[in-house]
């Protein structure tokens, strides 16, 4: 007797068949199949990260300064807000 595994590896939903083919065949044909498949498989969008020497400009009350990130890190801690 086989046991089944607790993760299912099937490539399609398990609502459209017992088989593969049986379910590109209920969803109806191949690119609509793939469109599922890309939508099913996007990609994650991460936001963009500062470089150390990228140029950031900080602020405290009327202060504005330009510099470096790597130097910026020290004013944040002490309560700079970057813009």
């Amino acid at each position: 007797m086989r046991t089944k595994s607790s993760t299912d590896k099937r490539p399609y939903p398990k609502e459209m068949g017992n088989t593969f083919g049986e379910a590109v065949r209920k969803m109806g044909g191949w690119k609509p199949y793939y469109d599922w498949l890309k939508k099913l498989r996007s990609p994650v969008v991460v936001a963009t990260k500062i470089g150390r020497n990228q140029l950031v400009t900080i602020k405290k009350g009327d202060a504005v300064k330009v510099l470096k990130y790597k130097k910026a890190q020290r004013f944040l801690n002490d309560g700079w807000i970057m813009d």
